[in-house]
């Protein structure tokens, strides 16, 4: 009789496509835990909660920065575009108080650039 990591190893060396291959080997794993004793199994279990429970709050984090990342992104993007369009209308010589107005800038940040 063949061993687990044998069979999981003839799985490999067949050339299946990659989802034929990741049924297999999904098969194989869960023969794998069916067969440990109960002792084996509390370990597994309690290592797949970890390992979930981790992995959980590492997406969560990934996530959180990612959005949080876009948001600053986009807000500086808009405060770059409010600066560009005020000193184009400085530029046309519009007055600070009017482009401080359109632009929700302030008159000191008008008037800098």
């Amino acid at each position: 009789m063949k061993t687990i990591e044998e069979l999981k190893q003839e799985v490999y060396n067949h050339g299946l496509n990659d989802h034929i291959r990741e049924v297999f080997l999904g098969v194989l794993e869960d023969a794998d835990v069916a067969s440990l004793s109960p002792k084996e199994r509390e370990i597994y279990d309690a290592r797949l909660k970890r390992y979930r429970d981790n992995r959980a709050c590492l997406d969560y984090a990934i996530e959180k920065g990612v959005r949080e990342g876009l948001e600053k992104g986009l807000e500086k993007g808009q405060q770059e575009e409010k600066l560009r369009i005020a000193k184009s209308m400085k530029e046309k010589n519009i007055d600070s108080a009017t482009i401080a107005q359109c632009t929700n800038l302030t008159i000191e940040q008008v008037e800098a650039l």
